[in-house]
């Protein structure tokens, strides 16, 4: 019988003012199917985040360091970097691999193992990233993989929309109704054509998703995430 190997699952390690940059990675890694602990992914108002990540450091198998002048200061990234080498001594994993971003020296427990040099060529770096998590070489470039990632979970075939989340936020919540483009110039059927319209979020104004229409909806207003107040303004990260 064969067995089925799963995926790699990695926590990314960095300062808050280089998320950015670790959130960019984050999505490189989901593109190239490798299971992903980002904080601002997991984290909710009211959870424990000492708790959320000693969970996350203890199931991982990698643990990426964004290395920079922040995280050089930043007592989180030593905490965490000081509980990977402790799981590291006693379990031989998770594997510990820095992406340095500037000239900040590593860190002394660090220096002896080969690094990533984020700075000079985005596309190779992550290449050797995905190499040095799951073994292999990306199967595509940086913007095919996530293009065709998003497609992936976004887009489906069944009826109505055509939609498996809204294009925007991600939000499963979508309701709604279809209207039909009647080419007049062509001898067509109709075009069932998906459109979203976007729940008032605070501080944002509601308005729709760039490049589609309104859903008609009830007393001539439009419909788009089910309830509750979803929006597409994503939650502040806690960290």
């Amino acid at each position: 019988m064969a067995v089925t190997q799963s995926p790699p699952q990695v926590f990314i390690s960095h300062n808050a003012k280089d998320k950015p940059l670790a959130r960019e990675i984050a999505v490189y890694l989901v593109a190239a199917d490798c299971g992903v602990w980002f904080d601002e992914w997991e984290i909710r108002a009211g959870d424990s985040i000492v708790g959320k990540v000693d969970n996350a450091l203890a199931a991982c198998t990698d643990v990426l360091i964004v290395w920079s002048e922040d995280a050089a200061g930043s007592e989180w990234v030593t905490a965490e970097l000081e509980a990977a080498l402790a799981r590291a001594m006693d379990n031989e994993h998770p594997r510990i691999i820095l992406i340095k971003t500037d000239e900040t020296a590593p860190p002394e427990l660090l220096r002896a193992r080969r690094y990533i040099d984020w700075s000079d060529n985005p596309e190779a770096a992550f290449n050797e990233v995905v190499r040095s998590i799951t073994g292999e070489s990306p199967g595509s470039s940086l913007r095919r993989a996530v293009v065709q990632k998003y497609r992936d979970l976004i887009y489906d075939d069944s009826p109505p929309f055509g939609l498996a989340a809204c294009p925007t936020c991600g939000s499963e919540r979508l309701r709604g109704s279809t209207m039909y483009d009647k080419r007049d110039d062509v001898d067509l059927p109709p075009i069932v054509v998906p459109v979203v319209k976007l729940v008032r979020s605070p501080g944002r104004a509601s308005g729709d998703v760039p490049g589609v229409a309104a859903f008609p909806g009830r007393g001539g207003g439009s419909r788009g995430h089910g309830g509750g107040g979803s929006g597409c303004t994503p939650a502040a990260s806690p960290r």
